[in-house]
């Protein structure tokens, strides 16, 4: 079953690890309860370093925060595509973050998915689409930022 919501603000991230704090800026301006969370206030109260990259204190920080709001954030070993975003996406924006390499994690904001995944890239702040039955297969951990 194809499940869409619809198009975020596209947000292109300002720092070289800011993808988190992107695209959970575009979440909150899509999600009622939310209140608006820029990026560069994200990066300020969660990120370190100068590259906006979050770590595991920052994480668990902006996670009881968002808990607040009503946001969950799940940790994931393994992701059952389409069914685990599908779900999310009957009540919620998803906030996809997959690990990439050794510690190195990217986000984006998921909106739709059919056999495709379609989601803001806050690298370039477009729109793209990858199938997900060969695009997300090599990831090896996922954090899922939604509003159930």
């Amino acid at each position: 079953m194809a499940k869409y919501r619809s198009r975020p603000p596209s947000n292109k991230q300002n720092l070289t690890y800011s993808c988190w704090a992107a695209a959970l800026d575009s979440f909150s301006r899509v999600t009622a309860g939310v209140p608006t969370l820029k990026e560069k206030d994200l990066i300020a109260a969660y990120g370190t370093g100068t590259n906006g990259a979050l770590g595991a204190p920052g994480l668990a920080r902006l996670k009881t925060a968002l808990g607040t709001y009503g946001v969950r954030v799940d940790l994931l070993a393994s992701l059952s595509l389409p069914y685990d975003i599908e779900d999310r996406l009957q009540k919620s924006h998803v906030v996809l973050a997959r690990q990439v390499a050794g510690d190195d994690w990217h986000a984006w904001m998921v909106y739709g998915i059919d056999n495709y995944v379609l989601y803001m890239e806050p690298r370039d702040g477009v729109y793209h689409s990858v199938n997900w039955g060969t695009g997300l297969t090599s990831a090896r951990g996922w954090y899922l930022f939604w509003k159930p």
